[in-house]
């Protein structure tokens, strides 16, 4: 980022991602050169205090010659989520965190107490922990605490929404692990290979990104 503000060159970063877990606060990445996108809105206040000369909204997109076809009369495929279930990445986040009694207790209460929804984490741990909390925290783990809830706080979503719908016919293709979560569990969909015709045969697709 600097090498192109000595230059002189702008340059756009497209984030697709959380910013927060890969800025970690630092204003290193932004110049008056720079001009950030984030396919999520609620980030646009975060990236524009981190230094950058522009922020703008620019969503994900699709390839509609992949996706995109003639109506039909009938589908062949039930009602489905395709996903994968977070359980292996929220196990992987939980066992740094066990490390760390004091972020572990302040993520446990946040959980607990209901504070790690869509509208929280949108405003930053911050809102999930407490400011007082957070205070001290070092860089490492404000970053894993944040990854905590935007994995766990999936995990629970996606859970939620599946045990919620399976009684309405609701299948669900994913990972292994959805098999001891859900009774209507379906194999892996290779996404390159196969996701286009399943959205395409399904009668609805259960869209669950992240909370």
């Amino acid at each position: 980022a600097h090498l192109f503000a000595d230059l002189g060159i702008p340059y756009v970063t497209w984030f697709v991602d959380d910013p927060r877990t890969i800025m970690m606060d630092r204003d290193t990445y932004g110049t008056d050169h720079g001009v950030a996108l984030t396919w999520e809105p609620a980030y646009i206040e975060y990236l524009a205090a981190r230094g950058f000369a522009e922020v703008r909204e620019m969503p994900l997109a699709t390839d509609d010659t992949v996706f995109n076809a003639a109506p039909a009369e009938t589908w062949p495929l039930p009602p489905t989520f395709i996903g994968n279930s977070m359980v292996e990445f929220s196990k992987r986040e939980w066992a740094w965190v066990r490390d760390h009694p004091q972020l572990n207790a302040s993520l446990e209460s946040a959980f607990a107490g209901g504070r790690v929804s869509r509208d929280s984490f949108a405003q930053g741990i911050e809102a999930m922990l407490g400011p007082e909390v957070c205070a001290g925290f070092d860089p490492d783990e404000r970053r894993h605490g944040e990854m905590v809830c935007f994995i766990e706080g999936t995990r629970r979503l996606r859970l939620e929404l599946v045990e919620a719908l399976e009684a309405e016919g609701l299948l669900v293709r994913g990972d292994a692990a959805w098999a001891a979560l859900s009774a209507r569990h379906g194999p892996f969909v290779d996404y390159g290979a196969e996701l286009p015709r399943y959205y395409r045969d399904c009668e609805i697709n259960l869209n669950v990104t992240s909370i």
